[in-house]
């Protein structure tokens, strides 16, 4: 985080990263962090050079540079005092339709497990990081 200091850093509003970066080390990079409407005008932006870097997830970063990957370097970085470090791949479903929910959820472990879901962040361009349990 140190390295952000006194550079602008650029997150899509409203995301995590956004409440992290803003509240983080009693809000210190408060004034470092410039808001945008989605990881992909962040991503622009520093393509752009007008923000030194940004923070999203990390699939969200990669989907956003698509062919100009190589170009920049992503790292996961340290987020002290945020109780989750990664998250299991999961899907939405409406509250009434738990059905679904419980129908979705051991496809997904399934592709997990049998390696399909790697495969298919590969045929995107992502880099697919097994969940931790």
């Amino acid at each position: 985080m140190d390295a952000f200091g006194g550079h602008k850093v650029a997150v899509a509003g409203d995301s995590l990263a956004d409440l992290y970066l803003m509240g983080a080390f009693g809000g210190l990079l408060h004034d470092n962090v410039v808001h945008f409407l989605s990881v992909e005008e962040a991503v622009a932006t520093m393509q752009r050079g007008e923000v030194a870097g940004l923070m999203a997830q990390r699939s969200e970063i990669e989907g956003a540079l698509k062919e100009h990957r190589g170009k920049y370097r992503i790292v996961e970085m340290p987020t002290p005092g945020l109780l989750i470090s990664s998250w299991r791949p999961g899907m939405a479903v409406k509250e009434d339709a738990r059905d679904l929910a419980d129908a979705i959820e051991p496809i997904t472990d399934t592709m997990i497990r049998d390696g399909s879901l790697a495969a298919l962040f590969a045929r995107y361009g992502l880099t697919y990081a097994p969940p931790h349990e």
